[in-house]
């Protein structure tokens, strides 16, 4: 994966507050607002691996459920040459999908009331004329449940947050991951869907430990350091499913 500044603009123009968005008047308001977030306030950009979205939207309907505690925040989160700004407090989640420097669309979901409103650039209404309305409100609900879903998920489920250095790059359960960005980018990961294999050797290093005897009495030990020759250890959704 390659964070770019050519495949993401509105970073650069965050970093040097000079961000304006290219709205119709009907977005003007609420582009004048993500604008004054996105710079005078700080805001974390997340990228998302591989399978996070995949899995976090399986977890959807029961997430929902839980609406009501959201916290309030707000970020930025970049997947497939897309940004999608959020704002998200108690039960009410705002996506603002961004293309370059344009909003495409706002989506205000009332996730107690089950209550949708979309408004459109009007620019992308010309451009979307050809297709079916069903079939656009479809593309955006899709966007609307993956997002909603990555939000929530990372309030509410055990997550790995990976910060990514700017200019830097890493390697990250065998997926590289290019940061040519000027600003510090958090990864998004889970270790609930992953099955991790490590065949190399590495050191673990001396610790105390509770020992547990058979005649249900603990005593604290010293384990000395020593050389483990890998492991395998299996995706906790797949350990939970046996444990059932």
């Amino acid at each position: 994966m390659r964070i770019t500044k050519n495949k993401y603009p509105i970073i650069e123009m965050i970093k040097e507050k000079t961000f304006q968005l290219d709205c119709t008047d009907n977005l003007r308001k609420i582009g004048a607002s993500i604008c004054k977030l996105l710079i005078q306030e700080r805001c974390n950009i997340y990228t998302l691996h591989n399978s996070f979205l995949e899995n976090a939207s399986l977890a959807y309907n029961k997430l929902i459920e839980n609406s009501h505690s959201l916290e309030n925040e707000h970020g930025l989160i970049l997947y497939h040459g897309m940004a999608y700004f959020y704002i998200a407090d108690a039960g009410i989640i705002e996506i603002a999908i961004i293309e370059c420097n344009k909003i495409d669309a706002f989506i205000h979901y009332d996730i107690i009331e089950d209550n949708v409103v979309i408004t459109q650039n009007k620019n992308i209404e010309n451009e979307l004329s050809e297709f079916n309305n069903d079939d656009i409100k479809r593309v955006y609900n899709v966007i609307l449940q993956g997002i909603t879903s990555v939000i929530m998920f990372k309030q509410f489920a055990k997550i790995e947050k990976i910060t990514i250095p700017s200019n830097n790059k890493m390697t990250i359960d065998n997926e590289k991951i290019l940061n040519e960005l000027d600003l510090d980018v958090t990864h998004l990961d889970c270790k609930w869907f992953r099955e991790i294999c490590n065949d190399n050797p590495f050191w673990v290093k001396g610790h105390f430990r509770l020992q547990l005897y058979s005649n249900g009495k603990k005593e604290l030990i010293y384990i000395n350091p020593f050389m483990k020759n890998g492991y395998h250890r299996q995706a906790l959704k797949d350990k939970f499913c046996e444990a059932r």
